[in-house]
């Protein structure tokens, strides 16, 4: 998951964040300033120049977008985006156009840290909050993500995969011995593992 919820190698991203944080209000006055050709603090802008390269590497090397539109949160303002969810170095970028940092970016630092830290009280605490925050504002992905863990738990198509080859043993068996338990053995296993492979296809 590195470069995907915090940048590699990093030590403390809640406190780099914090800082990141305090800049982006300035930041974005003086972009919009400069998006209509006024004078703008350019001091300010430079002053995140830094931090906004180090995000913009760490979006084209995330894997995950782990982060949902800002337009969900009840208390932020408007996005311009689409609805679509976001890396967590773009989400980044983005707050300095928005005015504010995504409250699931600050919680996946605190997270992270707290893992790195083995601070499980900590860790634990924030994983409920970010659970918490999904089931409330993305009831529908928290619903989805659910399905999914039951569905890699079951492994659908490794089990059908099992059966197939249970079934072509007992049908082969049944060929050598004459034997007609074999073969309706292999025929409801092979029905089993069907059925269980059509589940398996219909879940995607």
């Amino acid at each position: 998951m590195k470069n995907s919820i915090q940048p590699e190698g990093v030590e403390n991203f809640t406190a780099e964040l914090q800082t990141y944080a305090s800049s982006v209000p300035g930041a974005a006055t003086a972009a919009r300033q400069r998006a209509m050709g006024e004078n703008f603090d350019k001091a300010n802008l430079d002053d995140v120049a830094q931090m906004i390269q180090r995000y913009e590497r760490l979006s084209d090397m995330a894997y995950v977008l782990a982060v949902p539109p800002m337009e969900l949160l009840g208390s932020a303002p408007p996005a311009t985006g689409n609805g679509e969810w976001h890396s967590v170095g773009n989400s980044l970028l983005r707050s300095v156009a928005i005015g504010e940092i995504h409250p699931i970016v600050t919680e996946y630092a605190v997270i992270g840290d707290a893992y790195r830290a083995n601070d499980q009280p900590l860790f634990n605490q924030h994983v409920r909050v970010v659970t918490d925050w999904f089931a409330k504002e993305q009831p529908n992905t928290m619903k989805r993500a659910s399905f999914e863990f039951l569905i890699n738990r079951l492994q659908p198509f490794s089990q059908s995969m099992t059966l197939y080859v249970l079934a072509f043993l007992l049908a082969c068996a049944s060929w050598l011995r004459s034997s007609g338990l074999l073969r309706r053995s292999a025929f409801y296993v092979l029905l089993l593992a069907l059925a269980i492979h059509t589940f398996g296809l219909v879940s995607r």
